[in-house]
């Protein structure tokens, strides 16, 4: 569809894929703009194929820091969201988006590559993938146990702990959301990315172990 604004979006959205090879840019090279139009896996997907080394900083529509990566070589070297750091900050940005800006600072970098086997390193296609399953997830969790929402609970004995879960994790979540916490103040109220708390009310809520207050 050439001619209709969808075609036009789309070919504008290919040209960008078909530079998105190019060397990283010279150290100070900066780059800009709408995390709408990029959203963040193509963003961090071009940044990923060009090398590029820098860093990258998220901004809300305030012009307020919301989040700041550091990429080495196309790699994860560093993740910040408040108060998370590394993979959990990371995948906070995917299930929760930031809808603004960002603004990336490009470096150089002279040395050697280190071997893989001792750069402690992300691999960005990995976590780009397991990023957008977790938002999935996130979403069918957040329908379940909607934003805004109080719940309490059905019976008197709190479920068993999760699976995979730190011992006594789940516990808190569920004393927290008894207290009428809704889900986003019970995600704030962990060092976690969000979904594993979400996940956790909407197992509960699936199950009937909490309700609507």
């Amino acid at each position: 569809f050439p001619e209709q604004e969808c075609g036009r979006a789309a070919a504008q959205a290919l040209r960008r894929f078909d530079t998105a090879a190019e060397p990283a840019r010279p150290a100070g090279a900066k780059l800009g703009g709408d995390l709408g139009f990029f959203g963040l896996p193509g963003l961090l997907q071009q940044l990923a194929q060009a090398d590029a080394t820098g860093a990258l900083s998220l901004h809300d529509p305030e012009g307020n820091i919301v989040g700041a990566l550091s990429l080495e070589r196309g790699r994860l070297r560093g993740c910040r969201v408040g108060h998370l750091q590394g993979d959990d900050a990371l995948f906070r940005l995917f299930e929760r988006p930031v809808r603004g800006t960002f603004a990336f600072l490009g470096e150089a970098i002279e040395a050697p590559a280190a071997p893989p086997e001792s750069a402690p390193h992300h691999d960005l296609a990995a976590l780009i993938a397991e990023g957008m399953r977790r938002h999935d997830e996130y979403r069918c969790a957040r329908a379940l146990a909607p934003d805004g929402t109080s719940f309490k609970a059905a019976g008197t004995a709190p479920p068993p702990d999760e699976e995979g879960e730190a011992p006594g994790f789940s516990r808190a979540v569920w004393q927290r959301a008894c207290q009428g916490a809704t889900p986003e103040e019970c995600e704030a109220g962990f060092p976690v990315d969000p979904l594993r708390v979400r996940r956790l009310l909407a197992r509960w809520v699936e199950e009937g172990a909490l309700v609507p207050a």
